[in-house]
């Protein structure tokens, strides 16, 4: 299959020889893999890793022909709480200094809030707090650049780094080939900016040189709120946008994030996107 999988969207925690088993039966040959929720009891959420660990996922998940992509360490590295934020910052870059371990070219995150609980907030714009996001993302960026491995972020409609204007800022304070972009085309979708198509192709008329991925999802507002749905259910144009991002990156990395129920959502993927 051309797509990878957010590997909790299929539910199987702390087995990894079953998470793996189940993967190749459905065919997937990438994911993104996020130690925190699918090893939450082995790693106590993420914050037990180590290279015997990371290798063992690796090798139970090769010997079904399945790779980890883009390994998930998300958090928030603007908390205003300074001992979270640094605990997080650790963990990052422990992950970085492990990628190599799991198999994983790239490490992502979001880049957080400052207020957590409390969303949406102007305040995540403030220049304050994109200067405060950047310099944290660049500390990052020179473990990455010195353990050989890349670190991605995924912009966000609540997090500072959440435009063309802040991905800009920050890509003109970091000059550096680690750097890279993971874009999820409905996490950018907001009340100026409704249209997931269009994000997309602007996001790729921008930035395609450094775009390390896509997360492919659908989206509709209930009650108000943006919340994701079954594949095809929703507002996003699935078959126009796969055909968007394929003509701009052959072959690209597009995981498939965020699924209510997995079985109607790959039977339209099957039915609809793999033409």
């Amino acid at each position: 299959m051309k797509f990878g999988i957010r590997a909790h969207d299929v539910h199987i925690f702390d087995d990894m020889s079953a998470l793996s088993a189940k993967l190749k039966e459905l065919g997937f040959s990438y994911l993104q893999f996020a130690p925190r929720v699918s090893l939450k009891e082995t790693s106590q959420k993420g914050y037990r890793m180590n290279a015997g660990l990371a290798s063992y996922v690796q090798r139970t998940l090769a010997a079904n022909g399945i790779s980890i992509a883009t390994l998930g360490c998300y958090g928030n590295m603007e908390h205003p709480d300074l001992a979270e934020r640094q605990r997080f910052m650790n963990l990052f870059s422990q992950y970085i200094t492990l990628a190599h371990n799991f198999g994983a070219p790239l490490v992502v995150t979001e880049t957080g809030t400052v207020h957590p609980g409390v969303s949406p907030t102007t305040e995540n714009f403030t220049e304050e707090a994109v200067d405060l996001t950047i310099k944290q993302i660049q500390k990052q960026v020179k473990v990455a650049e010195k353990a050989g491995v890349l670190v991605g972020i995924e912009p966000g409609i609540n997090h500072p780094i959440h435009d063309v204007a802040t991905i800009d800022r920050m890509l003109d304070w970091i000059d550096s080939p680690n750097l890279k972009l993971v874009i999820d085309p409905v996490g950018l979708v907001s009340d100026k900016d409704p249209d997931a198509n269009q994000i997309a192709e602007t996001m790729i008329d921008h930035y395609n040189d450094i775009i390390y991925g896509f997360h492919i999802n659908d989206y509709r507002y209930i009650d108000g709120k943006k919340q994701k749905v079954n594949f095809g259910t929703g507002e996003v144009d699935l078959p126009r946008m796969v055909k968007t991002i394929e003509a701009a990156q052959p072959h690209a990395i597009m995981e498939l994030d965020g699924l209510p129920d997995l079985e109607p959502c790959l039977k339209y993927v099957h039915e609809n996107l793999l033409n």
